[in-house]
């Protein structure tokens, strides 16, 4: 019988060395497969994160045009509000109420108010009684006026001494404040302010729009 040869003894020490290798083999194609596995997560998820980066950016610049826009349009706003609340402020001074504006229409003769409208006799002041508006006679004199208001065929009558003519007024006052109403809902009427003797008048005549929804005064 042939008796077991050297050849075919596995010492420890060959038995480990194969041990050593396969195990470092091992470890090798487990850190190449865990590499190959971060290229590959990395491949995927690097384009991922650069866009949504790149998005981000975007959406802040976006935001940060957006807040100055919106900064912009709050000041022209306020801009715009202030403007018209200025233009609001000067018409009611002005006019008072829209819906009933009133308007001065006689306070001077050219040097202001207080200089007032020189009176002397066989002179007069005529003026419009305009129609829809309530028409405000107020004045002040140094000596006594009489103010008519008469429709324009009357004031004819008046004015030639060629027929009769009728009126509506203050005779000889040196202050009136008065109101005619006649004018709301008819045209067609003239105011005639005039004293016989010298002095100085001081107008006040304003009017305030309030059209009537019917005739009024001689248009009835």
């Amino acid at each position: 019988m042939d008796e077991p040869g050297e050849a075919l003894t596995e010492t420890k020490p060959v038995r480990w060395r194969r041990r050593l290798s396969i195990l470092f083999v091992f470890i090798i194609a487990l850190a190449a497969g865990a590499f190959l596995g971060v290229r590959h997560e990395e491949d995927h998820w690097k384009p991922l994160y650069n866009r949504a980066t790149t998005e981000v950016a975007h959406w802040k610049s976006e935001s940060a045009q957006w807040q100055a826009d919106a900064k912009n349009w709050q000041e022209s706003t306020d801009r715009y509000q202030t403007q018209l609340q200025a233009i609001q402020d000067k018409v009611t001074a002005t006019v008072g109420n829209l819906n009933k504006p009133q308007f001065v229409l006689w306070n001077s003769c050219g040097s202001g108010p207080s200089a007032g409208c020189p009176l002397r006799p066989g002179h007069e002041y005529v003026g419009g009684v305009p129609d829809t508006f309530t028409y405000y006679p107020s004045f002040h004199a140094t000596v006594p006026v009489t103010l008519w208001i008469m429709t324009t065929d009357n004031f004819v009558c008046w004015e030639t001494h060629q027929c009769a003519w009728h009126g509506w007024g203050w005779k000889n006052r040196t202050d009136v404040d008065g109101v005619f109403h006649s004018a709301e809902g008819c045209a067609g009427y003239l105011a005639v302010f005039y004293s016989n003797q010298t002095g100085t008048l001081y107008p006040s005549v304003s009017i305030e729009r309030r059209p009537a929804r019917h005739p009024t005064g001689a248009c009835r």
